[in-house]
């Protein structure tokens, strides 16, 4: 790719050159940094806080460096010449990714939904119109005539002895 940029340099070896000089000292380091405690004391906050605000500035200063350069020109079409803009089309993968895995992705989809609308609710529909009978026919005889409902009572007495006797002839 593309060589780095000075700032990009900058802060790459404001990281590098602190890292190798902590890690070449580490064994001091770690007995000025170890203690009983692990709580926060005055010399790790002021040293945390300091390198967060250096930080914070040399990475304000990379960016106004950054964006006070104008832009350079998109070195892509001298890069790819004739295949930049099949490039820039994606090479058209999109349109056979869509037909290879989207159009039967959907297409499955749609079978999913006819048979839960069509056969799946056909079951439901018809397990629900059973009840809904019953309940139209308990409704029309439920008239609130007494008379009616002990000669119904009467008449299912009547069938069921006749349907024990007949099973006991």
């Amino acid at each position: 790719g593309p060589a780095a940029t000075a700032p990009m340099n900058a802060v790459l070896w404001l990281l590098a050159v602190p890292s190798l000089a902590f890690g070449l000292l580490y064994g001091w380091l770690a007995d000025w940094f170890a203690g009983p405690s692990l709580a926060p004391t005055m010399t790790t906050s002021v040293l945390g806080t300091g390198l967060a605000l250096i930080g914070a500035l040399v990475t304000y200063a990379a960016w106004r460096q950054a964006t006070a350069v104008g832009r350079t020109p998109d070195p892509t079409p001298a890069l790819l010449g004739p295949l930049h803009q099949p490039a820039r089309a994606g090479f058209h993968l999109d349109a056979a990714y869509d037909r290879m895995f989207v159009a039967p992705v959907r297409g499955g989809a749609r079978l999913v939904n006819f048979l839960d609308r069509e056969v799946v609710d056909a079951y439901v529909r018809g397990a629900a119109t059973l009840p809904g009978w019953l309940g139209t026919l308990a409704r029309r005889a439920q008239t609130g005539n007494a008379q009616t409902y002990l000669s119904v009572l009467l008449a299912g007495a009547v069938v069921l002895a006749v349907a024990v006797l007949a099973a006991g002839a």
